[in-house]
C-alpha cells in the first residue's frame, strides 16, 4: 500500500466518524411536560406551582405557570411521573401514572376548582 493511499483512507475515516458524531449529538434523550391551568370559568391561572416527581427516580422538578397560565417543564428523562398543580384558593390537584417519552412533548392541561372551606369547629 502506497504512503498516499494509507492517507487518504485515515482521512476518509475521520470525516466519517465526523458525520457520525453529528448524528450522535442530534439525537434528544429527554421529554418535556407542557399545559395550561384553568379554573372553572376556563380563567388562565397564573403563579400556579406545579410539580413534577418521577416515580421510578424520587426526582422532583418544579415549575410555575406564566401569565397566561401556560407552563413547561424540560430535561425530563424518560419514565412515569406524578403531576400536581396547586395555588393558593384552589384544591391542589394530582395526576398519576403521567409518561414522558425521550423526543416527546406532553401535555397535561389542569382545571383546577375552588378550595372548600372547612367550618368544622
Amino acid at each position: 500500500m502506497a504512503r498516499g493511499e494509507i492517507n487518504l483512507k485515515c482521512v476518509f475515516l475521520g470525516m466519517l466518524m465526523l458525520l457520525f458524531a453529528g448524528v450522535a449529538l442530534g439525537q434528544i434523550l429527554y421529554g418535556s411536560l407542557t399545559g395550561t391551568v384553568t379554573d372553572a370559568s376556563n380563567a388562565p391561572i397564573p403563579g400556579a406551582k406545579i410539580e413534577v416527581l418521577n416515580v421510578g427516580t424520587g426526582i422532583s422538578t418544579s415549575s410555575v405557570t406564566d401569565t397566561r397560565g401556560v407552563y413547561v417543564v424540560n430535561d425530563l428523562q424518560p419514565g412515569t411521573y406524578r403531576v400536581s398543580v396547586a395555588s393558593g384558593g384552589f384544591a391542589t390537584v394530582v395526576q398519576e401514572n403521567v409518561m414522558i417519552e425521550a423526543n416527546n412533548a406532553r401535555r397535561v392541561d389542569t382545571q383546577l376548582s375552588v378550595a372548600q372551606m372547612n367550618r368544622d369547629r
